[in-house]
């Protein structure tokens, strides 16, 4: 992820990405879910689990290279809660 986004969601300055052939399925609200606070220092991830939205032409990118790895038949869904 480049700096600019990592900023606007309020995440440290360490290097992070986003997989985009794995994907977490989970109860919403669930145990799954982490305070935001955890990752960010972003004012609305104070009492939330959302730290944030990602700009419009990210969301589609992300969306599209996951539904690339649908089509590739190399997605891994991952079930979190029990």
């Amino acid at each position: 992820m480049p700096a600019k986004l990592k900023k606007h969601l309020g995440l440290d300055q360490e290097p992070s990405w986003i997989y985009t052939s794995e994907l977490n399925v989970f109860a919403w609200p669930g145990p799954d879910l982490r305070p935001g606070h955890y990752l960010s220092t972003h004012p609305a991830a104070v009492d939330d689990c959302v730290i944030g939205q990602l700009p419009s032409d990210w969301f589609e990118m992300v969306k599209a290279h996951v539904l690339e790895s649908q089509r590739l038949e190399q997605l891994e869904l991952t079930k979190r809660t029990a």
